[in-house]
Parts: C-alpha cells; structure tokens; sequence
C-alpha cells in the first residue's frame, strides 16, 4: 500500500511523531492507535464475555506510543534553544489536545444534566471541573474510585484519567529530557537520556508492582506507576539507532510476536485480573515490540496488517474516537436503567466513529493546522489556557446554578414508633412528588456519610487500606451489657438505628464494620483490600470473644459473583467460630437493595429524574425476592443450624408490594445497597421493637 502523503492520512511535518532516525510517517504506529482505541471501545461496549474482556489495556498501548512520539519530537527539536523547544513543545500539545477535550468535558455536563438529571449532573460537573485542569486522575484516587468495579454508576468522565497521566507526563518530560541532555554533553547525550529514562522508569515499575498490592486504586491511576509504561516508548525513540539496523527476520517477527502479546492481554484478561502490577508488562512490552521491530522497515513485518486503510484511518480518528465513544456509551446505558440490547450497542458504536470523524476533520485538524497558531506559540498557548479557563467556569457556574442542599428541621419526631412507621411506609408509596422539607437533601445523598454524627469517623473501618481501628464504645455509657454490631458497610449503615436500639434498652455498643469487607467470607484473592479485611476479620473475631458481648447482631451484603452456598457455608463458619463468645446472635436482614434483576436508576438519580413520578423509583417486593429469594433462604438455613435467627427488616422500608425511596421527610437511599444514615436513625425505635424476641430471656439491667 502507498504511503500516506502529507495532508492525506499523516501528520504535518512539524508534527512527525518520530525520532530523527525513523520515518516521518509509521503506518504502523497509526494502526496500533486504532487497535490500541478499538480494543478500548470493545470493553467498554461490552455484551459478551468473549468481547475483548481485557480491551482496557488498550490505555497502555497508547501510553507507550506517546512515550515514543512525545520523545521523537523532542529529539527533532533539540538541537534548537530551549527558550524555543520548550513554548513549541507546550504550543504543539496546547493545540493538539485542549480543543477536543474542551468540547467533550461542556458537551458531556451538559447532555448529564439533560439526560441524567440534575444529581448526576452535579456529579458529571464536579469531575468536568479536574478533567478540565488534567486532574482527574488524582481526583479518583481521592475518590476511591474503582474502574472496574463500583456500586454507583460511573462518571461519563472517568476515561479521561489516561488524559490526565499523558499531560502530566508532558509537563514533566521536557523539561528532564532537557536536563539529562545537558548533563551528557554534545556527544554523550543520548546515552545520558536513555540513561535516565530507563533508572526512572525501574523505579516506577517497582512502584507499580507494590502498589498494585497494597493500593490498587492508586496503582491504576497514578502517573508514578504509569510512567514505566511512557517510559518505555521514550527509551525506543532513543534507540533508534541501534534498533533501525535489527535483521528484518528478527524485526518482522518481533512486530507479530508483540501483536500477539497484546492480544493476548485483550482475550486473557478481564475486569477480575488484579491490574496493572505484572500484567500491566503483557501489552506494554507488546507494543514495545511492535514500535521497535517496526524500526527496521520488516518487509514481512505486522505493518502489512496494522497499516491497512482501516488501520490508518482508525488510527487517524483515534483520539477523537476515545474521547467521545465513553460518555455516549455511559450516558445511553445509564438512561435506560439496565442493560443495553445488542443493537442499541451497535447504534451508540456507529454514532460514536461518526461524531469521532467529525470531531477530527472539523474541529481537531482545522486548529491543530492553523496557519495563524502555527505562527505563534505563544498564541496556540493562550488559546488553550483560555479554553481550559472557559471549561473550568463553565463546570463551576453549573455547579452554582444546581446547589446542593442543606439540612434542615424536620417535622414529626425524631424516631418513629413501629405503628407510626408503617403508616409512613404505606402513605410513601402513594407519594408522587417527594416530601419536602427532606434530609438528606437530595443533591447531598450520596456524598453523605453512612454512619450518623453520634458514631465518630474514627471509629469504623472505612478505607480498605486501614484493616483495623480501636472500636469505640457507644451506646448507653452505664449499661451493663454489651451489644455488638459486626459487619461490612451495611454494618455502617445500621449503625445509627442500632444506637437507638442500644440507648432504649440500656446496652453498651461496638460497632465493627469495613466496607467491602463481608464477615462470613475469606475470599480467595491475596489483594491489599482482601488482606485488609482478613486482618479485620481475625481482630474482630478476637475482640468478640475478649468483650463476651449478651447480643451479636450481623449484617453484611450479599457477596457479587459469590455463589450463595459458598456464602452460607462461609456464614455457617462464622457462628461456628464465635460460639464460644456465648452472645445471643441474630443475622440482621438486609433493608431493600435496589440490584440483581431490578433494571431501574439507583434511588437517587431516579428521584432526581422523575421528580414528579417518584413512585416510578420505587422498588416492587417482587423484584427483591427474585433477586436475593435464594441468599436469604441458604442464610436463614445455615443460621438455623447454629439455633441463630434471621430478623427480616423489610417491614420498616416497605410494605407488602413496594419499597419507597423517601419515607417521613427522610430520603432513604445512599445509593443503591445502603440506606441513608438519616433514614437509619429514624427507624432505630421502630427496629428496637422488631428486635423484641432477641432481647426477651435476658434480664438487661441485671444480665
């Protein structure tokens, strides 16, 4: 196939993203950038477990190939000043990147809050508002984000976390290319480069292999356990030379040898294989070979495949295409409220490689091309400040328009007796609007913490990373009786109705719980959050059995992807195990949890939505025991064994047929497993009454 010429497919010369050694144009390179995106866009269309169930490493495709570009470009340019090097460099990124991110984060915000409501629009703004700086990367480790796993929806920005490694990258790279250059002389620079380059990029990986251990989230979004990865790409750039003159055997078969590679990695792995760590150097060492194998112009080389005319124009597209192809992906499937038909998929695939293309030939090489910008950097670097300036305030001016709320006195008391509480119940599923005054306020559910004020921060086990913390007592402080509530999060949410329970009838309180961290399950997977709670598991354990509490109340989540036999056989082991404690125990029911075959909105964002049809978020009974019938009922039976009961709940968020999202001025979902702390306290009396047959045969003043 011919070349591509300039103006066609390539890119102007003064963008050659090469070393000096190697063509202006790389064909292949070009369709890596579309396998890389395309295999990226297969994971995140998903449907079927055989569709590239490891498309996400993609990411580390590309993060090698801009190592490789970036450091081409700066080895054309480095014999010129630095006072020159460094404004074109930024110019030229300022150029390439800002527009088209520009418009997606303000395109993105916008059709949020049109299409997903005002809540999640918030959200959406809130991470346009990093994206926008090119943090967001930091912003989701803060946030805990799990990119593969979470229990709330996913921001329509969450890709733009690669984004964000890549500019930091840029910021960074320059400037340290520059410096090692210096350090080496007009002879030896190169070597001082590659050098530096590779001691740095060590580091990393051993960075990235300890983090993946001890802190995935982290591990998975940082520039400093990414930049191995770029490192990479700018050590072949530097190595150009050397590996230009490999025999065309040796290079044609290391460009098909690292296709497989990354192939592999895409059909190998899933969102279940701890990433990046080890893994992470399967496709990265891939595209290694791929880029540097194709120095040597292989006849017989994997270019024949990859710089086809699909692959060229892909690769053309795919920025464009990586930026847009999420948020439409996510905003349609979060409209809906389920899963997404195969030819719905299909549609959002075709729309996105339409408005990909127009994205680049309208937007993106119109600026990038510009004769005016070309004449100045310092005019393509305003430009893009200006835009990140406009993004940055339009995210915060939707943000001010669309407050959060604040809380406020509600009416009636502050805990409801059982009768009363029915009654609410019953009057909540006929509601069409929500109540007003509310707590929380609807803006604010799911940024509100589970447990109430009364239970400090320090006190549960909220982070995966922290294993452990002295529990508190709670409670009743002069009562003679102990009361323990162990659990993982649902524990958390339970807490300020349990302390209502505990006050009324005179008992101290320990509250155990970690998130994510169910007590009766040992999962079999060594990660930083399962070892965590191993160590949580085994301390709680011990704590039970030194403090003999009267009363052991457990609550916990149905463990995802666990069979429920594997989860009561775990159950049954627990009672086992703290028998010896001699506590009156009882599995505390679960309230409704808005999952399995229920297809709608989490409570909020529902709410949020449809305002003024807000019996559409409510959840029907029947979908609840379809969906966890069989859990409840192995549960139930593994704790008859051990003579120990399970105490339903629904009847304080329910009645026969429904589960209301809002009941009494309190909104009742945090998201779409834990109730609202609010809504927890407001049941504590109501709760303390279902309870009444595991309290009765214990004196509770006396013991």
């Amino acid at each position: 196939m011919k070349e591509p010429t300039e103006g066609s497919l390539t890119l102007p010369r003064h963008d050659a993203g090469t070393p000096p050694e190697d063509r202006g144009f790389r064909g292949d390179i070009q369709g890596l950038r579309a396998l890389a995106v395309g295999l990226v866009v297969l994971y995140h269309l998903g449907g079927h477990p055989l569709l590239a169930p490891g498309g996400f490493i993609g990411v580390d495709v590309f993060f090698v190939i801009s190592g490789y570009v970036i450091t081409g470009l700066l080895e054309r340019e480095r014999t010129g000043s630095p006072r020159d090097l460094l404004p074109g460099f930024y110019a030229r990124r300022a150029r390439r990147i800002i527009p088209a991110v520009t418009v997606l984060i303000v395109v993105t915000v916008l059709a949020s809050y049109h299409w997903l409501g005002t809540l999640r629009g918030n959200e959406v703004a809130g991470d346009g508002r990093w994206s926008s700086v090119f943090l967001a990367n930091w912003y989701f480790i803060a946030q805990g984000t799990n990119y593969f796993k979470a229990l709330v929806p996913p921001s329509p920005l969450l890709h733009l976390w690669s984004l964000a490694v890549e500019e930091q990258f840029y910021l960074v790279f320059p400037l340290l290319f520059l410096l090692l250059a210096r350090l080496g002389g007009r002879q030896r620079w190169r070597q001082s480069v590659l050098g530096g380059v590779l001691a740095l990029s060590a580091v990393s990986l051993l960075l990235d292999l300890f983090e993946t251990a001890s802190s995935p989230t982290a591990a998975y979004f940082s520039p400093l356990t990414r930049a191995w990865e770029l490192g990479l790409g700018a050590a072949l750039a530097l190595s150009a030379p050397t590996l230009r003159r490999l025999r065309p055997g040796i290079a044609g078969s290391a460009t098909w040898g690292g296709l497989l590679l990354i192939m592999g990695a895409a059909l190998g792995f899933s969102a279940s294989s701890t990433y990046p760590g080890w893994r992470a150097l399967v496709p990265v060492v891939g595209a290694a070979l791929v880029i540097g194998g194709g120095l040597a112009s292989p006849r017989w080389g994997a270019k024949i495949l990859l710089g086809t005319t699909i692959g060229l124009l892909g690769g053309e597209i795919s920025y464009a295409l990586y930026l847009w192809h999420y948020p439409i992906f996510t905003i349609a499937a979060q409209t809906s409220g389920g899963a997404l038909r195969a030819s719905s998929r299909m549609l959002l695939l075709l729309a996105s490689i339409a408005i990909a293309a127009g994205s680049t030939y309208l937007l993106e090489n119109p600026i990038r091309r510009s004769k005016r910008l070309l004449a100045s950097s310092r005019r393509s670097i305003t430009m893009g400040l200006s835009l990140v300036a406009a993004s940055l305030l339009l995210c915060s001016i939707a943000l001010w328009i669309h407050p959060a709320g604040t809380e406020v006195r509600l009416p009636g008391p502050a805990h409801a007796s059982l009768p009363r509480l029915e009654r609410e119940v019953e009057r909540a599923t006929r509601a069409e609007t929500l109540p007003t005054p509310m707590a929380p306020p609807l803006l604010d559910a799911p940024a509100t913490p589970l447990h109430p004020p009364s239970v400090p921060d320090h006190c549960i086990a909220s982070s995966e990373v922290i294993g452990w913390v002295t529990p508190c007592q709670l409670g009743d402080p002069h009562g003679t009786q102990t009361l323990v509530l162990l659990g993982d999060s649902q524990a958390d949410a339970w807490s300020g109705a349990v302390q209502q329970v505990a006050l009324e009838r005179g008992l101290r309180l320990y509250v155990l719980a970690m998130d994510g961290c169910q007590p009766w399950l040992v999962a079999p997977d060594q990660t930083a959050g399962q070892q965590s709670c191993q160590r949580f598991r085994e301390k709680s354990h011990r704590f039970i059995l030194s403090v003999k509490p009267a009363f052991l109340l457990i609550a916990g989540h149905a463990t995802p992807g666990v069979g429920v036999g594997t989860q009561a056989t775990g159950y049954a082991r627990l009672l086992e195990s703290l028998r010896p404690s001699g506590a009156t125990t009882a599995l505390l029911g679960h309230p409704p949890w808005f999952q399995g075959s229920y297809r709608g909105l989490p409570p909020a964002e529902c709410a949020s939505r449809f305002s003024t049809q807000v019996t559409r978020c409510s959840l029907p009974r029947t979908t609840l025991a379809k969906s966890f019938g069989a859990f409840d009922a192995a549960m139930s039976a593994a704790g008859r064994r051990h003579d120990v009961p399970t105490i339903s709940t629904l009847q304080l968020f329910c009645t026969s047929t429904s589960c209301p999202v809002a009941i009494a001025h309190r909104f009742g979902y945090q998201d779409r497993v834990h109730i609202t702390w609010q809504l927890s306290n407001y049941v504590g009396r109501a709760l303390s009454t279902v309870l009444d047959p595991f309290f009765a045969g214990r004196d509770l003043k006396t013991g």
